[in-house]
């Protein structure tokens, strides 16, 4: 398995607050998807969209200024999207954004000891509540683990074992949690660190993560994470 990360400069149009900045880069990245044929309906299709995005950085203040050069990085394990959008994304521009230049790598898989999120991870609920106030710890885990197998199930159009152990601890960052703002509305997220169990099927869930996001709306920018490995 390998993993397509695409580095692409922006130039800021208009000034940019930082709730919005999430919002801002997935209409970018969606301008650019719709603008052909086959990933527009993508897009557009249900289901499982396998990449995701970071915050643009470098961030300094409460807001992206006008005129300035940064950084969006987009994760897949889709080769023929990265592709797409290596090509296509400098040349998309919206009210707020500009591509300029894009490049790209592969990271290959490696033995991974702790996941850390980057951007608020969002697990939805029956209950359409935050996940604290209808569920413990150890559902929330289970949630983010049974979530990150149907996506793997998915894009791999297999269907694993899932009586395996992925995490074996837990640390959640904020103690309050953190709006994402999403169609209008802000959804309570968590910034968490998870250690990955030494297993072969969770370390190979765990190198996945880093391209399709841990729970929920990872190509709207939730839940991008970032590992630790092990040396």
């Amino acid at each position: 398995m390998q993993i397509f990360e695409v580095l692409l400069k922006v130039y800021t149009l208009q000034e940019i607050n930082r709730s919005d900045e999430k919002e801002k880069s997935g209409y970018f990245i969606d301008q650019t998807l719709l603008s052909d044929g086959y990933f527009k309906k993508f897009h557009e299709s249900v289901g499982f969209k396998y990449y995701s995005f970071n915050t643009l950085y470098p961030f300094k203040n409460e807001k992206y200024e006008k005129g300035n050069v940064y950084e969006l990085k987009i994760r897949t394990v889709d080769y023929n999207l990265a592709n797409f959008l290596l090509e296509n994304l400098p040349n998309t521009t919206t009210k707020e954004l500009k591509g300029l230049e894009a490049r790209a790598r592969i990271l290959e898989e490696r033995p991974i000891e702790k996941l850390y999120s980057l951007s608020p991870i969002i697990v939805k609920t029956a209950q359409k509540k935050y996940w604290k106030e209808c569920m413990n710890v150890e559902e929330y885990m289970e949630r983010i683990k049974i979530n990150l197998i149907k996506k793997y199930n998915s894009f791999f159009n297999t269907k694993i074992d899932e009586n395996f152990e992925l995490f074996t601890s837990i640390v959640i960052k904020n103690k309050c949690p953190i709006g994402f703002k999403y169609k209008g509305i802000k959804l309570p997220g968590d910034k968490i660190e998870l250690t990955i169990a030494v297993n072969e099927q969770a370390q190979k869930l765990a190198n996945f993560a880093q391209a399709v996001a841990l729970g929920d709306l990872g190509p709207r920018g939730a839940g991008f994470v970032n590992a630790k490995y092990i040396k």
